[in-house]
């Protein structure tokens, strides 16, 4: 027996008591292999408010859609970056920041078999500073 879905074939062959799974594909299912582009961002006093351009489920992401977006910054250091957060969306807020810091981030697309590349590019953004202090206002 044959069942066709999309464009795979699954066969079921019997093998004794059991039945044998056979895939024919015409393409790969793949894990994404194009990051996240055309970043940006939005800086506030102690946040920054990221986004980017959602991936479509085409032929280079294995007909699979994306299941969640994984944030990856430098913790305003330079240099290594390490994992933040996930969202399924392709937009979220960064909290919690240093006034007047430059941070920067990289982010990569995941569907059900896997990850994909980091993004190739940071995206850079400084939070705002805290404004100076008056210390003292005369009235003439």
């Amino acid at each position: 027996d044959n069942l066709l879905l999309g464009r795979f074939r699954l066969k079921m062959k019997k093998d004794g008591l059991r039945y044998q799974r056979q895939y024919n594909r015409s393409c790969c299912l793949t894990k994404p292999i194009i990051s996240p582009t055309n970043f940006t961002s939005i800086a506030h006093l102690n946040s920054i408010d990221l986004s980017w351009d959602y991936i479509t489920a085409d032929a280079s992401q294995g007909f699979s859609p994306i299941t969640k977006y994984s944030i990856y910054w430098d913790e305003g250091f330079g240099g290594t970056f390490s994992y933040l957060n996930s969202t399924t969306f392709n937009t979220i807020s960064v909290g919690n920041l240093t006034n007047a810091v430059t941070y920067q981030f990289k982010i990569k697309a995941w569907n059900i078999f896997g990850d994909g590349p980091l993004s190739t590019s940071a995206l850079s953004s400084k939070t705002i500073g805290t404004p100076g202090k008056m210390d003292e206002i005369q009235m003439t």
